[in-house]
């Protein structure tokens, strides 16, 4: 893969590029379908919102893009022969974005089958008033960010249910402010998302084996999920050895050169017995003020 910045020279802050170049490629009102572009993704919309209005929201889709980027972990669809605009379906009313395939009760998807991100327009807080669409500010688009990084870190790596879902969270967790990505709140940020998901400061986890090698299926069984998921990934991106990810980055490569995801997993545990693993991930997190406890 390509080299990656020092975790020490990497900056605090992602800063989306204002001026993004945004064009409208198709509109055809009898369908009700305007396509927008942007330099990384493609928005396909069920009303003209106008190139102003799309500008308003498409920083955030290529600040996602650029900070997932410049992870440890190589995602091949952003780089190289394989790289494509990611597809994004927009949909006024939710009653039609229930009949494409969304999910009641959520603010977006991604589907699999047809590699898009499907989204209401009420997720990224377009309004049509006064004549015209406008976006409201100060929206985080939490689930929109989840949901945007299993469709960029779509390929090989994405065998592991705790993989999966801790590196949409870990994404997702960053808070944005205007037009910044602000990762050097993240710390603090990761604290919030387990204080509103109700995770006390001393939590009781499964076994980290039995975890971590759950199926997908099986993922939701486990207390705090998601959460887990996020302490997981987020301990080897930011708390292990060197605080550069590596481990994590030899994960990743074993399973993009066809390694079983068992094989993949031994960079992780790099020698340790599951016991020791859990020692580790606990001490780093009781650093920051967290006590892990895994049920036995």
């Amino acid at each position: 893969g390509r080299p990656r910045k020092p975790k020490d020279k990497e900056p605090a802050e992602i800063h989306a590029n204002t001026t993004i170049p945004v064009k409208m490629v198709e509109a055809n009102s009898a369908e009700r379908r305007w396509v927008y572009e942007s330099p990384n993704f493609r928005f396909i919309c069920d009303a003209d919102l106008g190139l102003a209005t799309v500008r308003e929201f498409v920083w955030m889709f290529e600040s996602v893009w650029i900070f997932c980027e410049q992870w440890p972990v190589r995602l091949p669809r952003l780089e190289g022969g394989e790289k494509l605009r990611m597809q994004t379906q927009l949909v006024e009313k939710y009653d039609d974005y229930l009949k494409l395939g969304g999910r009641p009760n959520t603010g977006g998807v991604y589907l699999t089958a047809r590699d898009l991100v499907l989204i209401p327009f009420e997720s990224l807080g377009i309004k049509h008033t006064g004549g015209r669409y406008r976006v409201a500010r100060g929206k985080q688009n939490y689930v929109l960010r989840h949901e945007l990084t299993h469709q960029l870190m779509r390929g090989q790596t994405q065998q592991a249910a705790w993989f999966i879902e801790g590196a949409a969270e870990y994404v997702a967790s960053i808070p944005f402010s205007v037009t910044r990505m602000l990762v050097s709140h993240h710390d603090s940020a990761v604290r919030d998302y387990l204080a509103l998901r109700r995770v006390e400061k001393s939590v009781r986890l499964d076994p980290l084996e039995q975890f971590m090698t759950t199926s997908y299926a099986d993922f939701g069984k486990s207390s705090h999920a998601y959460a887990y998921a996020l302490l997981v990934f987020y301990y080897f991106a930011e708390l292990e050895g060197n605080k550069d990810g590596e481990k994590l980055r030899r994960y990743a490569e074993a399973l993009h050169s066809g390694r079983s995801e068992t094989e993949a997993r031994r960079h992780l545990l790099a020698g340790r017995s599951w016991p020791e693993l859990e020692s580790d991930i606990a001490k780093a997190w009781n650093l920051k003020g967290l006590t892990l406890q895994f049920r036995r």
